[in-house]
C-alpha cells in the first residue's frame, strides 16, 4: 500500500515544475490584466487633462473676447445713446449690426479683433470640445450615482448641447455661422 501513495522521483520534480509554472501563468495574466487596468486609467487621465486644457484655452478667449466687447459696447454706446437697449433686448450681435456702417477706426478695429476671436480662436476651440464629447464613450455613461462623477457626465451633456449647432438651430440661436 505504501508503494501506491509514492511517487518516482522524477515524476514529483515534474509536477511541482508543472504546478509553478501554471502559479507563474496566473500570476503573469494577473500582472498583465492589473498592466492593463493602468493603462486605461492613464488614458482617461490624459484625455481628461486634454478637456481641461480645450475649456481653459477657450475659458482665456472667452474673457479677451468679452473684454473687448464690453470696451467696443461702451464706445458705441457713448457715440449713440439709443443703440443701448439693443444690447440688452436683442444681444450684442445686433447691436454691433446697428452699429457697424458707422464705426469709427478704432471701433472697426476692436469688431475685427473680437471677429477674429471667434472665427480663429473660439470656433476651432468648440469644435474640438465637441469632438472630444462626441467620442467620449467613458465619462458620460456614468450618469448613476452620486458625487464627482456623476456631476462630471452631467456637465459633459450640458456642454454637447451648448456646442452641438443643430441643437442651437432647433432652438433658434441666432449666429450658428460660427460652427461651420
Amino acid at each position: 500500500m505504501q508503494n501506491l501513495i509514492e511517487l518516482p522521483k522524477w515524476l514529483g520534480t515534474a509536477l511541482i515544475g508543472a504546478a509553478l509554472a501554471a502559479a507563474g501563468y496566473v500570476v503573469k495574466l494577473i500582472l498583465e490584466w492589473l498592466r492593463e487596468i493602468n493603462d486605461r486609467r492613464r488614458s482617461r487621465r490624459a484625455r481628461l487633462t486634454e478637456l481641461y486644457s480645450l475649456l481653459q484655452a477657450g475659458r482665456v478667449a472667452f474673457l479677451i473676447q468679452s473684454s473687448h466687447r464690453n470696451t467696443l459696447t461702451s464706445l458705441i454706446t457713448k457715440r449713440k445713446p439709443n443703440l443701448a437697449k439693443l444690447t440688452s433686448e436683442q444681444g450684442y450681435e445686433q447691436l454691433f449690426t446697428a452699429a457697424h456702417k458707422g464705426m469709427t477706426k478704432k471701433e472697426k478695429e476692436l469688431h475685427g479683433i473680437i471677429r477674429t476671436i471667434t472665427e480663429n480662436t473660439l470656433c476651432p476651440i468648440n469644435k474640438l470640445l465637441l469632438k472630444w464629447v462626441r467620442e467620449d464613450d467613458y465619462f458620460r455613461a456614468r450618469m448613476w450615482g452620486r458625487g464627482k462623477r456623476t456631476e462630471l457626465a452631467l456637465a459633459l451633456s450640458q456642454l454637447e448641447v451648448h456646442l452641438d449647432p443643430i441643437r442651437k438651430i432647433r432652438r433658434g440661436a441666432s449666429d450658428v455661422r460660427l460652427f461651420r
